[in-house]
């Protein structure tokens, strides 16, 4: 067991929680991230926590019209997947081309 710079083991300190069964290393703030850590899409102004997850909202979701609409209940989804999802879950998996 690997001891902090007090002489305190991470279970002393309460560090560490569990989360559905798995112990989980916990740090010992939740404070937001510094200003580094965040990229920002400068068209929409979303924040993502790393350089991939903005590079992938900029390709597939910035700026581009929603144009999948449910035949139900006419919710607008930008990806086909998404609407596909959709239908399985709020309307029963209705069969759709």
């Amino acid at each position: 067991m690997v001891k902090t710079s007090n002489g305190k083991t991470g279970y002393e300190q309460g560090a560490f929680k569990y989360r559905n069964g798995f112990e989980v290393n916990k740090p010992e703030t939740t404070s937001k991230l510094p200003d580094r850590f965040e990229y920002k899409c400068q068209a929409c102004d979303k924040i993502y926590r790393n350089p991939e997850s903005l590079k992938s909202h900029k390709q597939k979701d910035c700026g581009k019209d929603k144009c999948f609409c449910c035949f139900i209940c006419h919710k607008s989804f930008k990806r086909k997947h998404d609407l596909r999802k959709h239908m399985v879950r709020v309307h029963d998996g209705v069969y759709f081309h």
